[in-house]
């Protein structure tokens, strides 16, 4: 995938009202998904938009920091596979969502349907998080 074209895929994830604010949001965002991330970028988009619309310094109710929405606790994945980061930053977040995307895939398989669940500290399954995520991405 190209930089232009996942531009505009983030821009098309948002949908219509992700004008300027949102644009450079994604614009900034996706040299780092593509180059973190590569064959992912694309659910890597899927996630962040979901996690924190694109937003570096949003924090979820749960807890959950930055673009890819990283959950900090001791007890969480981050904590062990990520502690070398500094997941406040967004370099540092995307390349811990990324990292958490790969081991989620390594411990549940290859389909997004069934890691994704794992990305947020779940079992291995389909979940709505998932459902949520894949249903914005388009279908290949």
């Amino acid at each position: 995938m190209t930089l232009t074209a996942l531009v505009a895929l983030m821009v098309e994830l948002a949908g219509p009202d992700c004008r300027a604010p949102c644009q450079r949001r994604a614009a900034k965002l996706a040299p780092v998904l593509l180059a973190e991330a590569g064959e992912m970028s694309s659910l890597g988009a899927g996630v962040s938009f979901h996690e924190s619309s694109y937003r570096q310094h949003a924090v979820s109710h749960k807890g959950a920091i930055g673009v890819m929405g990283i959950h900090p606790g001791p007890t969480a994945d981050a904590a062990v596979y990520c502690r070398d980061l500094d997941v406040t930053t967004m370099l540092g977040n995307v390349r811990c969502g990324v990292r958490l995307l790969r081991r989620a895939m390594t411990k549940c398989g290859p389909d997004p349907a069934i890691f994704l669940s794992r990305y947020r500290g779940e079992r291995c399954g389909k979940s709505d998080y998932a459902r949520n995520v894949l249903d914005r991405l388009p279908k290949v």
